[in-house]
């Protein structure tokens, strides 16, 4: 089934399971929101060094864990994909962490 029919099924109310990819897609999306979030949070509460790095790690990890759960997407257990799920998106998620921790803490400590 293609994704633009999925989109249909779910804009009718009608519940279509999500494939592997499309899950992984959306905790990408959503590692990058919780890391912008984090990053200029650490930025503005003028956090610096490794605790700043710890957190962002546990909630970026947290985020991979949670979000299938909280959107309410029941576990397949021929599909184990939990080591994906805490791996997917974090190198960018990193990425934009960083740039937004440091303009953030630049924007209001410097």
């Amino acid at each position: 089934m293609s994704s633009r029919a999925r989109d249909r099924q779910r804009a009718a109310g009608e519940d279509a399971p999500l494939s592997k990819d499309e899950l992984l897609e959306r905790v990408h999306w959503a590692k990058q929101g919780v890391a912008v979030a984090v990053g200029v949070l650490m930025g503005v509460v003028g956090l610096q060094g490794l605790p700043a790095m710890i957190i962002f790690a546990a909630v970026c990890a947290g985020t991979g864990v949670a979000y299938p759960r909280l959107a309410g997407i029941p576990d397949d257990p021929s599909q184990d994909i939990s080591s994906e799920l805490l791996s997917e998106g974090m190198m960018p998620a990193a990425g934009l962490f960083f740039i937004s921790w440091i303009l953030a803490f630049n924007a209001i400590h410097v």
